[in-house]
C-alpha cells in the first residue's frame, strides 16, 4: 500500500512537471514570435527614414555642381547633421 502511494505521487508530480515543461515551451515560442514581429515592424518603419529629401536650396546647388566637390559636400553634410530634424530627434530622443 505504501509503495502504491509513492508510485501514484511520483506519477502526479511527473504529470505536473510535463505540464510545466509544455507551458514553458509554448511561452518561449510566444516570446520568439513577439520578438520577430517587433523586429519586422521596426524594419518596416525604419525604411522610411533611410532616404529623405534635401532642402530646396541645397538641391539646386547639388544639381549645378559637376566633378568632385569634396569641401562643398562636407559642408552640406555637416550642415545637415546640425540642422536636420531626424538627427536632432535622435539626439534629444
Amino acid at each position: 500500500m505504501i509503495v502504491h502511494c509513492l508510485r501514484t505521487s511520483r506519477n502526479i508530480s511527473a504529470d505536473k512537471m510535463s505540464l510545466r515543461r509544455s507551458r514553458t515551451i509554448s511561452d518561449l515560442h510566444m516570446k520568439r514570435l513577439w520578438h520577430y514581429l517587433a523586429l519586422t515592424a521596426a524594419m518596416l518603419v525604419s525604411s522610411a527614414a533611410l532616404a529623405h529629401g534635401v532642402a530646396a536650396g541645397d538641391q539646386g546647388y547639388i544639381e549645378q555642381t559637376s566633378g568632385p566637390q569634396i569641401g562643398a559636400f562636407l559642408y552640406l553634410g555637416a550642415k545637415h547633421m546640425v540642422t536636420g530634424y531626424d538627427h536632432l530627434l535622435f539626439l534629444f530622443g
